[in-house]
């Protein structure tokens, strides 16, 4: 209810957000760099 409440609340899933966004980001770089490497190694 009280302000500080709810930027906290927006903070915390602003930064959830960027994570998950930093997470898919690495992840298609990794998939990305085993496609073109020499050994075919599937990422998990």
């Amino acid at each position: 209810m009280d302000l500080s409440a709810i930027g906290a609340t927006m903070l915390s899933i602003l930064v959830v957000a960027i994570v998950i966004l930093l997470i898919l980001a690495a992840l298609v770089y990794t998939g990305r760099i085993t496609q073109k490497g020499p050994h075919g190694r599937r990422p998990r």
